[in-house]
């Protein structure tokens, strides 16, 4: 993972960081790439990523690209996969919510211009976490995610931001709650979705269509509110991993 990590940075111009931070319910490990277009100002846009394993960096490495065509700064972390038997959804925000004062404080950013985002369960962990932890949240990045098990994981109510799903043509189990259930529960609490498309299945998106999310949630000028749902195309699924 080093090694590829050296290979990646020699030819990125903007700045990575490891960090460790002892707490007092866990060691938390997160991962900062910094794009050079951000390096004079401190008003930066942050996007906090959860991947659907527990390797932080090397999610933050498969975004990298992305957050330096959009100046998107963005942190990855160990240890929050999806979760194993003895974890709770409780547990993790619990734990989430010690480490997100020291990643606000380790990394210079807009507060106004805050984001979470991950794959599979990661994306259903940002939708939970942006929506229990109080914080001025401008949306999320959904790739590959769901809402969740209605008995566990769907709330209540949901914070009227900005999601950009970002699903693979062929990743039945998303595209089948994005249209039977998700969709709907989000646009009837004003959520503003974009939708993308991309060739494949239950993966992360090609650089190409990462920038464009991020994009988008960026408010950038260049990307119109996408709706590509009607590319999405398996009607059943599976049961969904957590």
């Amino acid at each position: 993972m080093s090694h590829q990590l050296a290979e990646v940075l020699e030819r990125m111009p903007g700045e990575f960081t490891a960090y460790q931070y002892i707490g007092e319910l866990d060691t938390h490990e997160f991962y900062v790439y910094e794009p050079s277009s951000v390096k004079k100002t401190n008003r930066r846009p942050l996007m906090i990523l959860i991947s659907a394993g527990p390797k932080g960096m090397r999610y933050l490495l498969r975004h990298m690209e992305a957050a330096e065509a959009t100046g998107m700064t963005i942190v990855a972390m160990d240890h929050y996969g999806n979760k194993k038997s003895t974890d709770s959804t409780a547990d993790y925000v619990e734990r989430f919510s010690e480490l997100l004062p020291q990643i606000e404080a380790a990394v210079p950013h807009d507060p106004n211009q805050v984001y979470m985002g991950g794959t599979s369960g990661g994306s259903l962990r940002a939708m939970i976490w942006t929506n229990k932890i109080d914080r001025p949240w401008k949306g999320v990045y959904w790739n590959g995610g769901w809402l969740g098990s209605e008995n566990e994981h769907v709330l209540e109510s949901y914070r009227p931001m900005k999601v950009i799903v970002v699903n693979g043509n062929n990743d039945r189990a998303a595209n089948h709650y994005l249209r039977k259930r998700d969709l709907d529960i989000l646009l009837e609490n004003d959520v503003e979705v974009g939708i993308i498309a991309f060739e494949g299945g239950h993966q992360i998106p090609p650089t190409e269509h990462q920038a464009m999310a991020f994009e988008w949630l960026l408010d950038s000028e260049s990307v119109e509110a996408l709706s590509m749902l009607d590319d999405l195309q398996p009607p059943s699924a599976p049961e969904f991993p957590e």
